[in-house]
């Protein structure tokens, strides 16, 4: 009798026989019926493992930012102060090749 109660406490109470009955059909259809300690990542485990993984992204979009400030089209654009006077600017360097387009047209 006392061996039987020796296996009783990890039949009920705490034990396999204490879990829902709904656990048992999705633990057994996982064929992993208890988990491996080993393998089960704890919640600081997983919080590393995330953090891990936001600096690689975070480097990855350093890299990405460093490579377009690299770039010649940003330079110009960068070394922009006024912007509205770069347009007009713009808008009359476009009028004036019409224009020369034009009369190129007319001859």
């Amino acid at each position: 009798m006392r061996r039987i109660g020796r296996w009783q406490g990890l039949l009920t109470g705490n034990g396999i026989l204490s879990k829902p009955a709904s656990v048992w059909p999705r633990t057994l259809k996982s064929g992993r019926p208890f988990a491996d300690p080993a393998t089960v990542l704890t919640e600081g485990d997983q919080l590393r493992k995330r953090v891990a993984q936001l600096r690689l992204e975070v480097e990855r979009l350093l890299a990405g930012v460093q490579a377009l400030r690299q770039h010649e089209t940003y330079r110009t654009l960068a070394g922009i102060a006024d912007w509205e006077r770069y347009f007009v600017e713009a808008r009359q360097r476009l009028a004036e090749d019409i224009e020369r387009l034009r009369s190129q047209l007319d001859e």
